[in-house]
């Protein structure tokens, strides 16, 4: 049976992450949040007092000078840090999910060339770029279609490929130093044969950039306003074709089997933001006072709370259980993989409004914080992949996968 109570190194790194986050985060980031200009709200600050810590070093491997730490603990201090703000915990997510991609899948010189630098980069961060202005999660349940799809095109220049498109909302991606970008290899085959992978640096210490790359626009978005999500637009952009992941035409098959802990962090990520909601709604109830006593007598409040709890502990259970099997494939469940981010958005979006109606009229006040985290809320029912997307390529897997109890 596999016990996911957290080891004792587990629970120092909780408390080292969660410190970190009541001393720089939660003092800050309702100020970066109501920054009208997204470039404005971008916390460098804090990034670089996570830099200090060695926070994106804990994905890196022992032998690269790293801290060696799994997928199952990287999830929970994902989760430790939505708690303080959503757009922290998804600038390290994808950070750590693109360490971890490289370190898989990249060869030694790959790993020489970015990780090293990124590692001594005191505000580095990693993003990959998929989704374009007319093509989202169409990777998730992908058309036969030869013309369906991403749109954006690499073709081979001699020891060069040349790239051309744009990439959408893209996660970190006013911010990142190092990017993994999706294109299409193959336009006469379906884009599940026709797509390949590449690395794309950017203003990376030591490293030179890929010419004809240029950040586009950077989104104004409701919620998860600290990472800076923004288009990458490529025009005749020349990458090395040593900065290929996997072979020509292959990232499609690849990418899952390499990214296989991506919607678990994102789990991670929103259930945070649902922890962060019933811990304020907890603590208000044990002060307000109705009718002579604290309202988490009323027992109207008491089995919401409740309910609130049992939610969030079935979707942490999910998140651990997503995470722990990306590094243990023999027990991987494809089901689980697909439908952990849905459950947990949904939860999260479900616990957010239960917690700000327990405030009642002082919960739709901007100074009180809860508005904040249902704005939060809403973005994972659709970041990471739309929720009825991954739940309709998780349920289309129901015949092809054997179902146990």
């Amino acid at each position: 049976m596999i016990d996911f109570t957290p080891t004792e190194e587990q629970e120092a790194l909780k408390t080292m992450v969660r410190e970190f986050v009541e001393r720089e985060v939660k003092p800050k980031a309702a100020a970066y949040d109501a920054e009208p200009d997204p470039i404005k709200g971008i916390p460098w600050d804090i990034i670089e007092a996570g830099h200090k810590l060695g926070l994106k070093d804990l994905a890196v491997s022992e032998d690269l000078g790293g801290g060696g730490q799994d997928s199952l603990t990287l999830g929970m201090l994902v989760e430790e840090l939505a708690v303080g703000d959503l757009g922290m915990s998804v600038i390290y997510a994808q950070t750590w999910k693109v360490i971890q991609m490289l370190q898989d899948s990249g060869t030694d010189e790959q790993r020489e060339k970015y990780l090293i630098p990124l590692l001594k980069d005191p505000v580095g961060c990693c993003a990959i770029a998929i989704t374009e202005p007319d093509a989202g999660s169409d990777y998730i349940v992908p058309s036969r279609h030869p013309k369906a799809g991403p749109k954006m095109r690499c073709v081979r220049d001699g020891d060069h490929v040349i790239l051309d498109g744009t990439k959408a909302y893209t996660s970190n991606g006013a911010i990142a130093h190092l990017y993994i970008i999706f294109a299409r290899s193959n336009t006469d085959v379906e884009l599940t044969h026709g797509m390949s992978a590449f690395i794309v640096p950017r203003d990376l210490p030591g490293v030179e950039d890929c010419p004809g790359h240029r950040i586009g626009r950077v989104y104004d978005k409701i919620g998860e306003r600290l990472a800076g999500n923004a288009d990458q637009e490529f025009e005749n952009c020349r990458v090395p074709m040593e900065n290929m992941l996997w072979d020509w035409d292959t990232a499609w098959a690849n990418a899952p089997m390499v990214l296989r802990q991506s919607n678990a962090y994102a789990g991670a990520s929103t259930l945070g933001v649902g922890w962060a909601a019933f811990e304020r709604a907890l603590e208000y109830s044990q002060m307000r006072v109705q009718d002579m006593v604290p309202i988490i007598n009323h027992a109207n409040v008491s089995i919401k709370l409740a309910d609130m709890y049992c939610s969030l502990r079935a979707a942490q259970m999910m998140v651990r259980r997503g995470c722990w099997q990306a590094d243990h494939p023999d027990n991987f469940d494809p089901m689980i993989a697909k439908s952990v981010k849905p459950f947990c958005a949904e939860t999260t979006m479900k616990v957010a409004l239960e917690a700000t109606k327990m405030f009642g009229g002082s919960g739709v006040m901007r100074d009180v914080g809860m508005e904040k985290l249902v704005r939060d809320a809403t973005v994972f029912l659709h970041s990471d992949g739309c929720n009825d997307s991954l739940l309709r390529g998780a349920g289309e897997l129901l015949p092809k996968v054997p179902f146990t109890r």
